[in-house]
This record gives C-alpha cells, sequence and structure tokens, in this order.
C-alpha cells in the first residue's frame, strides 16, 4: 500500500521508510506488553492464593490456637516457614538467575513474589523460635526475624522484605526497652524509636535499603511516633517529647536538602505543625482556647510548607 503512496507522489520514500519503522516499533512494544500484562496478572493470583491460604490460616489459629501445646505451636510455625522458604526457593531457581540475578531486576514479578515469600517466612520462622524459648521469647523472636529478614534482603531485595525488616527491627527495639527499662514510662521507647528512624534513614540514605521511599518513609514514621510517644501516652518527659518534635522537624527539612527524599520532607512538615500548638497549649497551662490552638496549627502548617516548597525549588 505505500509502495502505491509513493509512486503516487503522496508521500516520499523516506516518509514511507519512517512511517515502516514506528508501525514495526509499535508492534514490538504490544508483543512486549502481552507477556508483562500476563505476568501482572500471575503476581495477583499469586498474592490472592497467598492471601486466601493466610486468611485460612489465621481462622483456623484463631479457633485452635489456645488449645494446642508450644510444641505444636512451634511445629506449625516452623513447617509453615520452611514452606514458604521452599517456595521463594523454587522461583529463584526457575527463575535461572541465582539470587543475585533475580534481586538486580528493577521490576520483576519474580523478585517481588520471592521477596514476600521470604518476608512472611522470617515472620513465621521467628515465631516458632520464639514460642519454643522460655527466657525473654519476645526479643528472641524479633532478633530472629530481623536476622532472618536481613539475610533475605540481602539476597533478593524488595519492597515486602524491606518491611518485614523494619517491622522485626521494630518489635526488636520495642521488646528490648520493655525487657530492660526500669520504669513504665515512655521516655525509654521514644528515645529508642527516634535512634531507630535515624539508623533506618541512614541505611536508606546509604543505599543499603534499595528502595529509598520506602527506607525514608519507614524512617519518618518511627520518628514522629517515637517523638510523639510521650504525648501520646500522657506518660515521661513532655518537654523531651518537644524536642524530639523539633529535632525531627529540623532533621527532615536537612535530610531533604541532603537526599531530596520527599517523606522527610513530609515528617519535618508534620513535626513542626505538631510540636508549636502542643508546646504552646502547654506552656500557657491550657489557657489557649481551641480555637487558638486550630489557628496555630494552621499558621505553623502553611509556614512550614512554605518551608519546603522553598527547599523544594532549592534541591532542583
Amino acid at each position: 500500500m505505500l509502495d502505491a503512496v509513493v509512486a503516487d507522489d503522496v508521500l516520499t520514500r523516506q516518509q514511507a521508510d519512517v512511517i515502516l519503522q514506528r508501525v514495526a516499533v509499535g508492534d514490538s512494544a504490544v508483543d512486549k506488553a502481552a507477556p508483562d500484562r500476563r505476568g501482572r496478572l500471575a503476581e495477583i493470583a499469586g498474592y490472592l492464593g497467598g492471601a486466601l491460604a493466610l486468611s485460612a490460616a489465621a481462622l483456623f489459629l484463631g479457633t485452635e490456637w489456645s488449645d494446642l501445646e508450644d510444641a505444636t505451636r512451634a511445629a506449625f510455625l516452623l513447617v509453615a516457614g520452611a514452606v514458604l522458604v521452599a517456595g521463594g526457593v523454587a522461583i529463584v531457581i526457575g527463575s535461572g538467575l541465582g539470587p543475585d540475578g533475580l534481586g538486580r531486576q528493577p521490576d520483576s514479578a519474580r523478585r517481588r513474589l520471592v521477596s514476600t515469600l521470604w518476608g512472611l517466612a522470617a515472620a513465621a520462622l521467628s515465631g516458632g523460635v520464639g514460642v519454643l524459648v522460655e527466657s525473654d521469647p519476645a526479643v528472641v523472636a524479633a532478633a530472629t526475624g530481623l536476622l532472618l529478614g536481613g539475610v533475605a534482603y540481602l539476597l533478593v531485595p524488595g519492597g515486602p522484605g524491606h518491611v518485614a525488616a523494619g517491622l522485626a527491627a521494630t518489635a526488636l527495639v520495642g521488646s528490648a526497652v520493655d525487657e530492660l527499662a526500669e520504669t513504665t514510662t515512655s521516655t525509654a521507647y521514644a528515645l529508642s524509636f527516634v535512634a531507630l528512624a535515624a539508623a533506618w534513614a541512614t541505611l536508606t540514605a546509604a543505599r543499603v535499603l534499595r528502595e529509598r521511599d520506602l527506607g525514608f518513609s519507614i524512617a519518618a514514621l518511627l520518628a514522629l511516633i517515637g517523638a510523639q510517644l510521650p504525648v501520646i501516652t500522657g506518660s515521661g518527659s513532655q518537654g523531651l517529647a518537644y524536642a524530639l518534635t523539633a529535632a525531627v522537624a529540623a532533621a527532615g527539612y536537612a535530610g531533604f536538602v541532603l537526599t531530596r527524599g520527599w517523606p522527610v520532607l513530609v515528617a519535618g512538615v508534620i513535626a513542626t505543625t505538631l510540636v508549636v500548638p502542643e508546646a504552646l497549649h502547654d506552656w500557657t497551662e491550657g489557657s489557649v482556647s481551641v480555637a487558638g490552638a486550630l489557628l496555630m496549627a494552621g499558621l505553623t502548617l502553611l509556614a512550614a510548607s512554605a518551608v519546603g516548597l522553598r527547599l523544594s525549588k532549592s534541591v532542583r
């Protein structure tokens, strides 16, 4: 057809060649998109099947768990963890890439599935270990989960494994403070969670944790919760809460300049919005009305947003 159009001098031969090249590229893109769509559907089906299996297990455990002996509970969790590990290994072998090669795939359904399976396996295996030990079971279980989750993440990095490691680290810090703290106030928890947030942000900035936005989001959430714990629980030093929240705000703005990570900027804005009305209400012994506190919060949010926008423009 194009030859006839060229013969009629409607198109030049060069124009016809360009059209043929564009059509060939479009066909190639369509051919590649079809397997991608099938891969996505297979991945969704895998997640759905896993969710249904976990729901069935949760229903069973919810009704039977209290009647099971510790050995049976541990066996159930350890076997479940082993099955999940085996499933991940089977996917790695089937990929033909090995853990290292699969971990370097930027957008791979197999990598995400393996990361999910091994993250769940770390949780199940650590739970089984926690059931078996008698001394400090929560600390031992959390430490085991962090160790296994960390190894799994190093082998095949992925968002699910990243989240699993973050949850294990949070559980380890919380359980360790619970065992070691001499008081029941939230001060030790606040300091520990803020320190964990700083460590997580550092690992993310150093690219030890590859998912930057996710890593910074986890760090920001930990920092905000830790800084606000004395206020949330009503125990511990309120002054410490204000100091920690102000430090989180400053770190958020500075961190955004250094890393350009939007989650740390959001943390800075939220921390600023929280600390100013809280401190003002406390230092005035509640004399500021609710309307005044809301006005102060609104003005603080506007100011913090303006700072965030200014920083965003300056680092572009």
